[in-house]
């Protein structure tokens, strides 16, 4: 959301949209069976754990703006956490209280510590 304007219409009107049935086992089968690639048909040879590749066309289907990587992403490691960790104890937690119940705000008031516990 940019900003809150007819939050509440929007909300009820997401509600109120049909709900997508749960395709069965069997469906899902067959779903999953229409994206692999024939890899004798192929010619394609595969080494290591992947043995069920999907095909190459089904990756048009992420939009273009999710393709890439974000400046934003957060890496992992020990390093990463500590770095995190001081930043939202000198920083960003002087807020906290106030800023993380908004979605403009809780970027850069939350703790974002959550990738890192495991």
């Amino acid at each position: 959301l940019q900003n809150r304007d007819d939050f509440s219409k929007k909300f009820h009107k997401f509600l109120n949209q049909k709900i997508v049935e749960t395709p069965t086992a069997s469906e899902l089968a067959q779903m999953r069976q229409s994206r692999l690639l024939d890899l004798e048909k192929e010619h394609i040879k595969l080494h290591g754990k992947c043995n069920t590749p999907m095909n190459p066309t089904d990756l048009c289907e992420i939009p273009i703006e999710h393709r890439g990587d974000r400046i934003e992403r957060q890496y992992g490691g020990e390093t990463k956490a500590l770095e995190t960790f001081n930043s939202f104890l000198s920083h960003r937690g002087a807020n906290y209280s106030y800023g993380i119940s908004s979605p403009n705000t809780s970027w850069t008031t939350g703790s974002r510590l959550s990738p890192y516990l495991t």
